[in-house]
């Protein structure tokens, strides 16, 4: 009697998800396994796994950085542009270095984005580091 009446009630109810079946359920019907017995037959259920979709989305895999054997090995290098500029101020950029070994932070004020200019403002930098 229990297979009949989800079957039943699973097709007039347009065939909706568990939580739904067993929220109208509970209300007209009791047994001890209702709960289970719902999820059980909605999960198995051919017509509801052909017509809806997964929408969970794929969990990427874990990936770990890898990390360099010496320092300043590999650096990374970005730029922020500075959100508010007054007209005195002469920057509108920051560039980042960042050291992947000691995560060392660098943050060097400069004037644009270009490649000549990022390489002149790090050639700068080392040579007052030197």
């Amino acid at each position: 009697m229990q297979p009949l009446t989800l079957a039943r009630y699973h097709a007039e109810l347009m065939r909706v998800g568990a939580e739904k079946f067993w929220l109208t359920l509970r209300d007209r019907v009791y047994w001890r396994s209702l709960y289970t017995d719902i999820r059980d037959y909605v999960a198995q259920c051919t017509v509801c796994r052909q017509g809806k979709a997964d929408t969970h989305p794929l969990r990427p895999t874990l990936q770990s950085r890898q990390i360099p054997d010496e320092i300043f090995h590999t650096l990374h290098v970005d730029h922020i542009k500075i959100p508010k500029r007054t007209k005195s101020q002469k920057f509108g950029y920051i560039l980042v270095l960042l050291d992947a070994l000691s995560l060392n932070c660098e943050l060097v004020p400069t004037v644009g984005t270009t490649a000549q200019e990022t390489c002149a403002t790090h050639w700068i930098m080392s040579l007052r580091n030197i």
